[in-house]
């Protein structure tokens, strides 16, 4: 290996001020960097990374997260597993959730679950069709819509009080939000 790349890929990593120290004298976050590095070595195409950020300071997960977004925006692929739905949702472009050893989740069923979140300035006057809705806060609700048409159809329901909204917010619904608002698998 050249010297040059290797000087590089420590650069990449963030490990130029520890690149004299031990491993085993390494915190768990410089660890988890140097793993990546040594991983770098062969210039792989496929990354294969098992919670690269678990249990480790909240800097060292930045710049693993900065790392992997890197990787993908130089074509590799990665394939990761992580309890940490926030960071797979970030980071991936297909996911699959598992529960119980079976496929529960893919991204399809993120883009098919819009969450529409109104807010109003007070209690609105006309409840009726509010009721599909989940109160999430003081005069705040929130549905899960499983279509742009149904996103379409709320919208328009809400224009007869739209007087009364301070905000609309609608949006991918988060893995993690699905995640625990669907049933495991029989």
């Amino acid at each position: 290996m050249n010297g040059k790349y290797s000087a590089d890929i420590l650069a990449q990593c963030e490990l130029n001020e520890v690149k004299n120290h031990k491993a085993k004298n390494l915190s768990g976050g410089y660890k988890r960097r140097l793993n990546i590095a040594i991983a770098l070595v062969k210039k792989p195409e496929v990354l294969f990374l098992d919670e690269p950020t678990v249990g480790i300071d909240p800097e060292s997960r930045a710049v693993i997260i900065r790392l992997l977004e890197s990787f993908k925006l130089q074509g590799k692929t990665l394939l990761f597993t992580s309890h940490m739905l926030d960071e797979v949702e970030k980071i991936c472009d297909d996911i699959i959730v598992f529960r119980d050893g079976k496929a529960q989740m893919n991204e399809k069923h993120q883009q098919e679950n819009i969450l529409l979140t109104v807010r109003f300035n007070q209690s609105p006057d006309n409840l009726d069709f509010l009721t599909i809705y989940e109160q999430s806060a003081n005069n705040t609700y929130q549905i899960v819509l499983n279509s742009p048409e149904a996103l379409a159809a709320q919208l328009q329901q809400l224009t007869q009080v739209a007087h009364q909204i301070i905000n609309i917010n609608y949006s991918a619904n988060s893995v993690e939000r699905i995640y625990n608002h669907t049933q495991a698998p029989k």
